[in-house]
């Protein structure tokens, strides 16, 4: 059932960008951007009303690897304020039993789980995006 819901949101988001496209005159890349982070890269693909966002590890990037589920997500940015920077990392958050990392975004933070060495591929087992536009979220 995850997988199936999984796959038709995949094809919505994909349904929205083609006809946002079709109807607006604004030329959007035709590639995903790689947002290289300490951790865990991300692929970008900038979209009508922010970015679509994957996992960018490398040959492990796809959609599922060995039977391992790979996320993609929307990131709302209507003026496209995410601008990546070299300094940018996710920041571990300590707590018992699985650990989380938090990465800073114009209007809230992207979440992830992980549990292992930094930089597995088999580390990251979720991402989400979280809204909070003033970054009250404190560890």
């Amino acid at each position: 059932m995850r997988k199936t819901s999984f796959v038709f949101t995949v094809i919505f988001l994909i349904g929205v960008y083609c006809n946002a496209t079709a109807r607006e005159s604004m030329q959007y890349p035709k590639d995903w951007e790689t947002v290289r982070l300490k951790g865990l890269n991300l692929k970008r693909l900038q979209v009508p009303g922010g970015w679509l966002v994957r996992e960018g590890l490398g040959k492990f990037a796809g959609l599922a690897v060995d039977g391992h589920q790979r996320i993609m997500l929307f990131v709302p940015d209507e003026t496209f304020e995410w601008q990546p920077h070299k300094s940018d990392k996710w920041q571990k958050l300590r707590l018992s039993g699985l650990n989380l990392y938090r990465l800073k975004l114009p209007q809230g933070w992207l979440v992830r789980e992980g549990y292992g060495k930094i930089g597995s591929e088999d580390q990251t087992q979720g991402i989400l995006y979280l809204s909070d536009p003033q970054h009250s979220w404190l560890p």
